[in-house]
């Protein structure tokens, strides 16, 4: 779901592809005449898509921040009222990453397998 055309969806999805297709032998494909071919290797290439989600929603986040200081600069030139402030934003998505930790937390605790990086402990 994190995937989007303007972040570079297309890319990413056929990097992975042309670099798992590599270690595949001669006519191996994702598919073969509209069937999956082998359920083990598109699982492990939506893994490696899943894998990425991480780093995908930090730089969106990055995105939008940057976004958002520029339109309460225009507005304020334009004499607009300038939206949320910094530190309303802030606690905002304080409280995103809360939920976000909390969600993790159940799931690790039912031991649903998932794949992520970890947003709070500051370690790859």
């Amino acid at each position: 779901p994190a995937l989007d055309i303007g972040d570079g969806a297309f890319d990413l999805l056929f990097d992975i592809y042309r670099r798992q297709r590599a270690t595949w032998s001669e006519g191996e494909y994702l598919v073969k005449q509209g069937e999956i071919a082998d359920p083990a290797r598109l699982e492990m290439f939506l893994q490696e898509i899943g894998a990425q989600e991480t780093a995908i929603l930090e730089q969106r986040a990055v995105n939008d921040s940057e976004f958002l200081k520029k339109k309460r600069r225009w507005d304020k030139r334009d004499g607009k009222e300038s939206g949320p402030s910094d530190a309303e934003l802030a606690a905002e998505d304080m409280a995103k990453t809360a939920g976000y930790e909390e969600m993790l937390t159940k799931l690790s605790s039912t031991g649903t397998a998932f794949a992520s990086k970890s947003l709070f402990s500051g370690h790859d």
